[in-house]
């Protein structure tokens, strides 16, 4: 028979499980508002046939690029390593179209600078305004032990 030290400690076991499953209830709810404020931006960046041709006035056509390059550096990069990157996934852009691309896409607010020369893509929550990296947001599964649905 389980005696009531048994029992207290049972419990707190059980509690600190508990806490843990919130933690990462919390991370997922993070991950899963971080991952809608990237989808709500999505349909701003994907054009229409007749938005094309003025966005490649205004951005030389290259801010789709250059965002699904600074999507994948959440730290930002600099015009050196966005061009690198583009070039690399099949987009040769010079120094020149990714400057006008990076100012096109400052305009409209969609990166900052994070220091002299470096870039990062924002993507705010409507209510806060608060970054959140762009890609880093999509759902992780969660770690071994987490108990999740119903028993």
């Amino acid at each position: 028979m389980a005696t009531r030290t048994d029992i207290h400690n049972a419990l707190g076991q059980i509690d600190a499980e508990i806490a843990e499953v919130e933690r990462t209830l919390e991370e997922l709810r993070l991950q899963r508002r971080g991952a809608e404020a990237l989808l709500a931006r999505l349909p701003k960046l994907d054009r229409s046939a007749s938005t094309v041709t003025a966005a490649r006035r205004s951005s030389g056509g290259n801010a789709e690029i250059v965002v699904d390059v600074l999507a994948n550096a959440p730290e930002g990069l600099d015009l050196g390593a966005i061009e690198a990157a583009a070039t690399e996934a099949g987009h040769p852009l010079d120094n020149e179209q990714v400057r006008s691309a990076v100012a096109y896409l400052r305009r409209r607010g969609d990166v900052e600078r994070v220091r002299r020369g470096v870039w990062r893509l924002l993507i705010s929550t409507n209510a806060e305004s608060a970054e959140t990296p762009a890609l880093s947001v999509l759902p992780t599964p969660p770690s071994e032990g987490v108990v999740s649905g119903t028993g």
